[in-house]
């Protein structure tokens, strides 16, 4: 069991209060201090529970993998990376009860190699049947997703720099699926571009001030790039546009997407598409390294999500105004990018989406983090809302830019 430290303080800005004060937490385990999701099921936040819904995910995976889709195995990577990079911490004298347990430790292994044979077996019929998309991210599919490799670690909100960064955006830009597809093209050298040819979309993939999908495209471009060797030339235009470099953008876009994370938290999130749309946010975000976007509260919510028989995350068809609800906890009316689709989504085996599991799954791997990371487990923020700052951000009409 791992204990936070005696004198560990945590900040809490107070939600509808805007106030910050210093709270000094007991003893306590992640366990002890998180048992309860938001809508009050009891569920055991554990290592045990994590990896257990991952084993599901897994043989959900096995069970589709000659039908899957380039979303779900970019899940599968996702949760690859995350058990590599644990299994490589362990590897280089990680002092917890990872390196001492021995069920635990080839449970973990197990699981991973399981991950990998599967993903490696799925994609022979994904480039066949998917070929457009699996050439398009092919450098994502091919190996572990481990972005923490060349993304800011261990990064927290900077409420005010946020607000600042909405403040300044000052247009909006209609985006869709089609247009992302073309900026990815334009990394990846196809459809006859030029390899890093990230003139052509960089304004429209570095704008501050977006919001839900938009945001989390914008931060898989960054990604992309630098994964396929466009670091240096990236680096040289947001140095022209005032940052320090590449990861300095990322830094203030998932800042931006935790803000909205908690916002949808506190709104209640209960369709399919407001649930992946938080999924794909966590995974993005917080698989880079971004400790707000991983919170225990969070973690609750989506292992209660999981349909525990099949192992996948179903489609749930239902009406609610949770946008309407969210703008009014954010104060802010932004575009709204209505697709939920990070790459290709379909439904299989009894309405279970392979989008939804995808970034869920990618949700829970990055969230091991909080059970074995020295620093997630003595830095982990707990859950905040800046209701007073937001209400800093200007009511006004925006004007729309249309992407190439």
């Amino acid at each position: 069991m791992l204990i936070l430290g005696k004198n560990f303080t945590i900040n809490i800005l107070l939600l509808g209060l805007g106030l910050l004060v210093e709270c000094r937490s007991k003893p306590e385990s992640v366990t002890e201090r998180f048992t309860r999701t938001k809508d009050g099921k009891n569920i055991e936040l554990s290592i045990d529970n994590v990896l257990l819904a991952l084993e599901k995910s897994d043989s959900f995976f096995a069970r589709n993998k000659e039908s899957a889709t380039v979303d779900l195995a970019f899940g599968m990577q996702m949760m690859n990376g995350e058990l590599v990079r644990l299994l490589q911490l362990i590897d280089n004298g990680l002092n917890y009860e990872f390196s001492k347990n021995k069920t635990l430790l080839t449970r973990i292994k197990n699981l991973q190699h399981s991950v990998n044979t599967h993903v490696q077996e799925s994609l022979k019929h994904i480039k066949v049947i998917n070929k457009e998309y699996y050439q398009m991210f092919e450098p994502v599919l091919l190996e572990p997703w481990m972005p923490y490799q060349f993304s800011p670690q261990f990064t927290f909100v900077d409420e005010v720099n946020v607000i600042t960064d909405m403040k300044l955006a000052g247009y909006l830009i209609y985006f869709n699926e089609e247009s992302s597809d073309y900026c990815m093209s334009t990394l990846l050298g196809l459809e006859k571009h030029k390899k890093c040819s990230i003139d052509l979309c960089w304004k429209n993939m570095t704008v501050l001030g977006q919001d839900q999908y938009y945001s989390t495209h914008e931060v898989i471009w960054l990604n992309l790039g630098q994964k396929v060797g466009c670091l240096d030339q990236m680096n040289v235009l947001a140095r022209k546009d005032g940052y320090r470099d590449v990861n300095d953008i990322v830094k203030k876009l998932c800042a931006s997407v935790v803000i909205e994370m908690n916002a949808e938290y506190q709104t209640g999130i209960v369709c399919t598409e407001e649930k992946d749309m938080f999924a794909e946010q966590g995974a993005l975000c917080g698989g880079i390294g971004f400790v707000d976007a991983l919170h225990p509260k969070h973690l609750l919510s989506v292992l209660d999500w999981q349909d525990p028989v099949s192992g996948c995350f179903k489609e749930v068809n239902c009406e609610s105004d949770f946008e309407s609800r969210l703008y009014r906890n954010m104060k802010n009316q932004k575009h709204i990018w209505k697709s939920r689709k990070l790459l290709v989504d379909s439904s299989v085996e009894n309405k279970c989406s392979t989008h939804f599991t995808g970034v869920a799954t990618g949700y829970l791997a990055a969230s091991l983090r909080l059970f074995y990371d020295p620093y997630y487990i003595q830095n982990r923020l707990a859950l905040h809302s800046i209701p007073q700052l937001i209400e800093q951000i200007p009511q006004k009409p925006i004007p729309v830019i249309y992407a190439t």
